[in-house]
Protein backbone atom coordinates (compact mmCIF):
# COMPACT_ATOMS: atom_id res chain seq x y z
CA UNK A 1 0.00 0.00 0.00
CA UNK A 2 2.74 2.51 0.98
CA UNK A 3 4.77 1.60 -2.13
CA UNK A 4 1.72 2.20 -4.32
CA UNK A 5 1.15 5.60 -2.72
CA UNK A 6 4.76 6.70 -3.30
CA UNK A 7 4.69 5.41 -6.88
CA UNK A 8 1.48 7.32 -7.59
CA UNK A 9 2.88 10.49 -5.95
CA UNK A 10 6.06 10.15 -8.03
CA UNK A 11 4.15 9.73 -11.29
CA UNK A 12 1.96 12.74 -10.53
CA UNK A 13 4.96 14.90 -9.60
CA UNK A 14 7.00 14.24 -12.76
CA UNK A 15 4.99 16.43 -15.18
CA UNK A 16 4.74 19.19 -12.58
CA UNK A 17 8.50 19.16 -11.95
CA UNK A 18 9.26 19.34 -15.67
CA UNK A 19 6.86 22.24 -16.14
CA UNK A 20 8.56 24.22 -13.36
CA UNK A 21 12.00 24.43 -14.95
CA UNK A 22 13.94 27.52 -14.06
CA UNK A 23 14.42 29.80 -17.04
CA UNK A 24 18.12 30.46 -17.43
CA UNK A 25 19.23 33.94 -18.30
CA UNK A 26 22.70 35.42 -18.53
CA UNK A 27 23.91 37.57 -15.69
CA UNK A 28 25.13 41.12 -16.11
CA UNK A 29 28.09 41.35 -18.46
CA UNK A 30 29.86 44.54 -19.49
CA UNK A 31 31.20 42.93 -22.67
CA UNK A 32 29.19 42.73 -25.88
CA UNK A 33 28.88 39.38 -27.69
CA UNK A 34 31.32 40.70 -30.32
CA UNK A 35 33.82 41.54 -27.57
CA UNK A 36 33.36 37.98 -26.22
CA UNK A 37 34.22 36.65 -29.69
CA UNK A 38 37.31 38.86 -30.01
CA UNK A 39 38.57 37.98 -26.52
CA UNK A 40 37.85 34.29 -27.03
CA UNK A 41 39.57 34.23 -30.42
CA UNK A 42 42.73 35.74 -28.92
CA UNK A 43 42.69 33.24 -26.04
CA UNK A 44 41.95 30.33 -28.42
CA UNK A 45 44.88 31.31 -30.64
CA UNK A 46 47.12 31.38 -27.58
CA UNK A 47 45.73 28.03 -26.38
CA UNK A 48 46.36 26.45 -29.78
CA UNK A 49 49.97 27.63 -29.67
CA UNK A 50 50.63 26.29 -26.17
CA UNK A 51 48.46 23.18 -25.85
CA UNK A 52 49.24 19.84 -27.46
CA UNK A 53 46.34 19.53 -29.90
CA UNK A 54 45.32 16.11 -31.22
CA UNK A 55 45.75 17.22 -34.84
CA UNK A 56 43.22 14.58 -35.84
CA UNK A 57 40.83 16.07 -38.41
CA UNK A 58 38.33 13.23 -37.96
CA UNK A 59 38.18 13.78 -34.20
CA UNK A 60 37.74 17.54 -34.60
CA UNK A 61 35.07 16.92 -37.28
CA UNK A 62 33.22 14.57 -34.92
CA UNK A 63 33.41 17.09 -32.06
CA UNK A 64 32.21 19.83 -34.41
CA UNK A 65 29.28 17.70 -35.61
CA UNK A 66 28.25 16.77 -32.07
CA UNK A 67 28.80 20.34 -30.89
CA UNK A 68 26.67 21.74 -33.71
CA UNK A 69 23.78 19.50 -32.66
CA UNK A 70 24.11 20.75 -29.08
CA UNK A 71 24.41 24.40 -30.14
CA UNK A 72 21.08 24.10 -31.97
CA UNK A 73 19.45 23.40 -28.59
CA UNK A 74 20.70 26.63 -27.03
CA UNK A 75 17.96 29.22 -26.42
CA UNK A 76 19.56 31.55 -28.99
CA UNK A 77 20.25 28.70 -31.38
CA UNK A 78 23.90 29.61 -30.94
CA UNK A 79 23.66 32.09 -33.79
CA UNK A 80 25.61 34.83 -32.07
CA UNK A 81 28.87 32.88 -31.73
CA UNK A 82 31.16 31.12 -34.25
CA UNK A 83 31.50 27.91 -32.22
CA UNK A 84 34.70 25.91 -32.67
CA UNK A 85 35.52 22.56 -31.09
CA UNK A 86 39.06 21.24 -30.63
CA UNK A 87 40.62 18.11 -29.19
CA UNK A 88 43.52 18.59 -26.76
CA UNK A 89 45.99 15.69 -26.63
CA UNK A 90 45.95 15.36 -22.85
CA UNK A 91 44.92 12.28 -20.84
CA UNK A 92 43.35 14.39 -18.09
CA UNK A 93 39.56 14.19 -18.01
CA UNK A 94 38.82 17.83 -18.64
CA UNK A 95 37.34 20.36 -21.03
CA UNK A 96 37.04 24.13 -21.10
CA UNK A 97 35.27 26.86 -23.03
CA UNK A 98 36.43 30.35 -23.84
CA UNK A 99 34.24 33.39 -24.42
CA UNK A 100 32.73 33.56 -27.87
CA UNK A 101 32.30 29.82 -28.37
CA UNK A 102 35.76 28.26 -28.47
CA UNK A 103 35.54 24.83 -26.81
CA UNK A 104 38.45 22.49 -26.06
CA UNK A 105 37.89 18.87 -25.00
CA UNK A 106 40.77 16.78 -23.66
CA UNK A 107 41.39 13.39 -25.22
CA UNK A 108 41.04 11.93 -21.73
CA UNK A 109 37.43 13.14 -21.49
CA UNK A 110 36.65 11.63 -24.88
CA UNK A 111 38.23 8.30 -23.97
CA UNK A 112 36.58 8.19 -20.53
CA UNK A 113 33.10 8.62 -22.00
CA UNK A 114 31.30 5.29 -22.29
CA UNK A 115 29.00 6.66 -24.99
CA UNK A 116 28.17 9.76 -26.98
CA UNK A 117 25.63 10.93 -24.41
CA UNK A 118 28.31 11.20 -21.73
CA UNK A 119 30.58 13.19 -24.03
CA UNK A 120 27.62 15.37 -25.04
CA UNK A 121 26.97 16.07 -21.36
CA UNK A 122 30.51 17.35 -20.90
CA UNK A 123 30.27 19.47 -24.03
CA UNK A 124 26.85 20.84 -23.07
CA UNK A 125 28.27 21.85 -19.70
CA UNK A 126 30.97 23.85 -21.47
CA UNK A 127 28.46 25.36 -23.90
CA UNK A 128 26.43 26.61 -20.96
CA UNK A 129 29.38 28.80 -19.92
CA UNK A 130 29.44 30.38 -23.36
CA UNK A 131 25.66 30.77 -23.63
CA UNK A 132 25.26 32.28 -20.16
CA UNK A 133 28.32 34.47 -20.72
Amino acid sequence: MAVGFFLLAFLVAIPHACAQRTALKPGWNKFSPQEDINLGKQAATDAQRHLPLCNAPRVDAYLTQLGARLVQKLPTGGAQYPFEFHCVNDKAINAFALPGGYVFINRGAIEAADNESQLAGVMAHELSYVALR
